[in-house]
């Protein structure tokens, strides 16, 4: 039966032999490549053994909201099987100028766990210095020496914004090239890395804690056993740390108590400030207040003695004016007067007058010398007397024109006027 069969499969060979060897290059590209497949993992696992072991990357990391002192530090320390701790500052910063989200990590002098491989250039090893991701640099955005800046975040963590470009890296926590976590700024997802020295970090507080364990590493990694182990270890860490929660609270308002007291004693300050300001104000506006009270009676007062002025000024006004036309009256009966006056002397110019119209008797005039000739007189006859002065005969005469009677007999004679007689009325 055998040979039958031994005897009919090579008759089909031979009868169709392009057939056979195209099944036959089949079956052997498959055998090559399960082959392949089944081999290509155990390789990358052992490759990323290997990569993990020789970084020393971290079996376990632990973080708080409240950030990790080295009261932390030192219980994982304490704990058994531990293989070495590192602690860990991280700042996430939205580098606008750099349109990326960078996750800044401090390095510290030794660094026993997720140790960084350095592809060009070297790690940070003072102030004002920064290693960048791999990533960054295959950007082609960057290069060794360069100046970088950091914008001051929100938290303003960093104490230096300036940087000199001195090496970059890549990290065992980052495996592939195209995602480096999440984050709480810019658009949620960080772009790149960067490291730099812990002391260019404000604060004293630690992000995280890495660590390693003895039994861990003698694991691989993506093994059962490593994942059951770190679970349980991780279940330790979590029991030891549990009492830290009320501890580390308690740390953190001891170290803000000062602050905390200072504030209290600033707004205890300003409200004393204010209420005493308040007093002021009130005292203030009280005196104000007084003050529009004073204003307004002595306004109303102002007003009262203002209306009396005017009206006082007014019935003045009215009185000057009365006056004024009383005057303008009698100006005009003046002018009357006077206009009259000058017809009348102008008549007395022009007509002689007799001398009964100025004596009455004929022993009224008494000798008189006119100043056309003749003897002088001494004195001014009053009104009505006689004086004899030389020959002549002068008797003292009133009315407008101001008369003098001048005659050579005293009885009879012409009328002169008072200024040839040298005459003034008395």
């Amino acid at each position: 039966m055998k040979k039958t069969l031994l005897r009919s499969s090579l008759r089909e060979i031979r009868q169709a032999p392009g057939r056979f060897l195209s099944i036959l290059g089949i079956i052997f590209l498959g055998v090559a490549f399960f082959v392949g497949i089944s081999a290509t993992g155990p390789n990358m696992k052992q490759a990323a053994e290997d990569y993990f072991s020789r970084q020393q990357l971290a079996d376990l990391t632990i973080a708080s909201t409240l950030g990790l002192s080295d009261t932390d530090r030192q219980i994982i320390e304490e704990m058994h099987g531990v293989k070495a701790v590192e602690t860990e500052q991280i700042a996430d910063i939205n580098a606008e100028n750099h349109r990326a989200v960078i996750r800044v990590f401090s390095l510290s002098t030794e660094r026993p766990v997720n140790q960084y491989e350095v592809t060009s250039g070297r790690l940070p090893q003072k102030s004002g210095e920064i290693a960048l991701d791999q990533a960054a640099q295959n950007s082609g955005s960057f290069e060794l020496d360069e100046s970088f800046e950091l914008p001051e975040s929100g938290e303003n963590q960093l104490k230096t914004h300036t940087f000199t470009i001195v090496g970059f890296v890549n990290s065992p926590e980052y495996i592939e090239n195209f995602h480096r976590g999440n984050s709480t700024v810019g658009n949620g997802t960080v772009d790149y890395f960067a490291v730099i020295p812990e002391e260019d970090f404000k604060e004293s507080a630690y992000a995280r804690i890495l660590v390693r364990f003895d039994d861990l590493s003698q694991m691989e990694s993506y093994s059962e056993a490593y994942q059951t182990k770190r679970d349980q270890i991780s279940d330790e860490v979590e029991k030891k740390l549990a009492p830290r929660a009320q501890g580390r609270r308690q740390e953190l308002i001891d170290e803000a108590q000062p602050a905390i007291d200072e504030a209290k004693e600033q707004i205890r300050d300003g409200e004393k400030a204010l209420q005493e300001a308040q007093r002021e104000l009130d005292d203030a506006q009280e005196k104000l207040a007084q003050a529009h009270r004073e204003l307004t009676e002595q306004e109303a007062a102002f007003q009262t003695k203002i209306q009396a002025a005017q009206e006082q000024l007014t019935s003045e006004a009215q009185k000057i004016a009365e006056g004024k036309q009383a005057l303008a009256e009698t100006q005009r009966l003046l002018d009357q007067s006077e206009q009259a006056l000058l017809q009348q002397e102008a008549q007395v110019k022009s007509a002689p007058r007799p001398i009964s119209a100025y004596f009455g008797t004929k022993n009224r005039t008494t000798k008189w010398r006119p100043t056309s000739g003749g003897a002088t007189c001494s004195g001014i006859p009053r009104h009505g007397s006689n004086q004899k002065c030389g020959s002549t005969f002068c008797r003292g005469a009133n009315g407008p024109a101001a008369y003098r009677l001048c005659t050579s007999n005293g009885r009879s004679g012409t009328v002169e006027p008072a200024d040839r007689c040298h005459w003034s009325d008395s």
